[in-house]
């Protein structure tokens, strides 16, 4: 176990010390120390004496404790605002340091400052983290080996700590011993994780109905899809026969006008118009194309020629600037060379240069200047480098073959549509030499009821080729539909992650429940707590009594030496009561100590005698003459009785005056 050897404190604006502060040794003088105190601000009303409330005889633990956690006793559960800790007249500058071992830490306020020291080779070295203050928090509490709530049940005893432990029902035992241990924290976690288990569990049932809903919403879509579908086919194929019937019919009058030479010469004739017409519709486009590729090549031609002169003056300036670098790059060797040449001249030997001794101090400074001109050659350098990069001929480069590329590309397609024109307009001549026949009017008549027919069957296979009534329907059910699958399947995976999840909530309510880790640490310390508290019942009740606890903390309490009669706790007087449970407390700090493998060298013991009758105060003046075997013990007590027991033991006067509270 590693001794904590606390060895100075100090304050300075500290809740009642002033600005001339107060200092305390911890290593003289012997292991018992009683406060004392004198308030001068205050006097007691009946008598008109001098009274010791208010003096600031409870501040002293405040300063070990404030320094090293940076709260006080009393704030336990909440935050410390200024007015807690800065004296009230000064408003700033409080200051509290502690040693202990090789540590000390200096804890300030207004401004606000914390610091960690280590004595190291003869010196104290400042180890304060960077960052937030709490990192440097973290690293004090590890070298301490105890947090601020261990410290307090393990350092700290004051009239607080009141017969409660053994009146308390096992609920309420549990959770003292759990609070004194520091297990609150994993009730803490079982109530959040209980709390998230339950929560947990009611989206899962919620996601599966909301999965359900989804489901069958998606099973509605899916109706109106395949009905959506099936019209759909429906229509086009009652579409596809009415186009199938015309063009028989069309064919059939095709076939009856061409039986007849004059009605196969006026068909030749229609066809070939036909054509003619088609063909012409086709020229003005390809012009259009024709003129917009040679708008493009001329374009192309003149950006071609600029990208060319810019990538040209680029080459020109990189190659300037590569001379420029291999320039420096050689001034930087030879200042390389001569710093070399300077370094490995010995002390003493001839300067080939003045003939002079060579000494450090006088080529030092050569060296140093060297040194600046290589980083000044290095920067320049630098420089150069990013003038050749905004040229970026390379970009340049690219891009002039990208549109030469282009270009050629350009002129392939204007051939391309070239030729197609000439094309059609030598099938256009060929078909105007196609004379109209003189024909009857019933050629003409059954030619005209072809056109008729044609003009309606290419109507319908616009309808056939073209959406059909029931495509916006189809597609909003079928995009609805796809929504809706996706909407299912991610509420699918977000219900299994949820499920998944299950199994670990129900891990860590029954590993922070009352059957988990709390139960085994009570269970575990057990033994060892029966034990203590045999001990210091040895020195407060003299060994009349024996108690143990059972693993349920039910404890059994009897005589020494038993009489075999049942023994009533509620029969014991108020003192020892009290005497009894302050046993146990000191039990529990005990305890700590071994979990936690450290043992504080200081104790505070305010005010523990109080509700103690006058045959209890020897119990307890024999409970502080044990702790000081190991201990140096600071006792305040108002008890006359322990007061008459520690004269003679060292004194911590106090004195408080003018609202300022200093050593005397």
């Amino acid at each position: 176990m590693h001794n904590l050897e606390f060895k100075y404190l100090r304050a300075k604006n500290f809740i009642c010390f002033g600005p001339k502060g107060i200092e305390i040794d911890l290593t003289t003088g012997s292991n018992i120390v009683q406060v004392t105190g004198e308030n001068l601000d205050q006097k007691e009303q009946e008598e008109d004496e001098v009274g010791s409330n208010g003096s600031g005889k409870s501040s002293i633990p405040d300063i070990l404790v404030y320094a090293l956690f940076g709260k006080t006793i009393k704030a336990r559960k909440r935050k410390i605002n200024h007015s807690d800790v800065v004296h009230r007249l000064t408003e700033k500058g409080l200051e509290v340091e502690v040693h202990w071992d090789n540590y000390k830490v200096i804890r300030k306020r207004a401004p606000n400052d914390l610091q960690f020291w280590v004595f190291e080779d003869d010196e104290w070295k400042n180890k304060t983290l960077g960052g937030r203050p709490s990192n440097t928090q973290k690293e004090i509490e590890k070298k301490l080996g105890l947090n601020y709530e261990t410290f307090l049940n393990v350092v700290i005893f004051t009239d607080n700590h009141e017969d409660a432990f053994l009146e308390a029902d096992g609920p309420e035992k549990r959770e003292i011993v759990e609070n004194i241990l520091g297990l609150s924290v994993y009730r803490e976690y079982f109530e959040e994780a209980n709390n998230v288990k339950k929560e947990a569990r009611k989206v899962v049932k919620d996601l599966g109905k909301e999965y359900n809903r989804l489901l069958e919403e998606q099973e509605q879509i899916e109706k109106r899809v395949r009905k959506a579908e099936i019209e759909s086919k429906d229509w086009k194929q009652a579409r596809i026969e009415e186009f199938n019937e015309l063009v028989r019919r069309a064919k059939a009058k095709r076939k009856e006008l061409e039986s007849t030479d004059e009605g196969y010469l006026l068909a030749k004739f229609k066809d070939a118009q036909t054509r003619i017409k088609l063909l012409n519709d086709q020229v003005p486009v390809l012009n259009e194309n024709l003129s917009k590729l040679d708008g493009f090549l001329d374009k192309a031609h003149t950006k071609q020629e600029t990208l060319r002169e810019e990538f040209n003056q680029a080459t020109k300036e990189v190659a300037k600037l590569e001379i420029s670098k291999a320039s420096i790059a050689e001034d930087i060797q030879k200042a390389k060379n001569e710093i070399n040449r300077l370094s490995c001249s010995e002390e003493g030997s001839t300067c080939p240069t003045c003939l002079g001794v060579v000494k450090a101090e006088n080529y030092q400074h050569v060296i140093i200047k060297q040194q600046e001109e290589i980083d000044n050659y290095e920067t320049r350098l630098i420089k150069l480098d990013d003038q050749i990069d905004k040229y970026n001929s390379a970009k340049i480069e690219e891009s002039l073959q990208k549109l030469i590329e282009g270009v050629a590309l350009g002129k392939q397609k204007r051939e391309t549509i070239s030729n197609k024109l000439t094309e059609i307009h030598a099938e256009i001549l060929e078909l105007q030499r196609v004379k109209e026949p003189n024909v009857k009017t019933s050629h003409r008549l059954l030619e005209q009821e072809i056109r008729e027919i044609k003009k309606q069957a290419l109507t319908k296979k616009e309808k056939i080729d073209g959406p059909t009534p029931f495509v916006e329907i189809l597609k909003d059910a079928q995009r609805e539909l796809q929504d809706k699958q996706k909407e299912c399947r991610a509420k699918k995976e977000e219900m299994k992650e949820a499920e998944a999840m299950l199994p670990y909530y129900d891990y860590y309510t029954r590993a922070f429940g009352d059957s988990g880790i709390r139960k085994f640490v009570i269970e575990d310390i057990i033994p060892s707590l029966n034990k203590r508290v045999q001990w210091w019942l040895h020195f407060l009740l003299n060994s009349k009594y024996t108690l143990i606890f059972n693993n349920e903390l039910k404890e059994e309490i009897q005589t020494n030496p038993p009489n075999g009669n049942p023994f009533v706790y509620r029969l014991l007087s108020r003192s020892q009561k009290r005497r009894m449970n302050l046993s146990v407390s000191q039990s529990f700090a005990d305890v700590m100590e071994i979990d936690a493998g450290v043992c504080p060298n200081i104790a505070f013991l305010d005010e523990v005698s109080s509700s103690i009758d006058s045959t209890g105060i020897l119990g307890i003046y024999n409970m502080i003459c044990e702790l000081s075997k190991t201990k140096k013990v600071f006792v305040t007590t108002h008890e006359p009785a322990l007061q008459e027991y520690l004269n003679g033991c060292e004194r911590l006067n106090l004195q408080y005056k003018d609202g300022v509270s200093c050593k005397i």
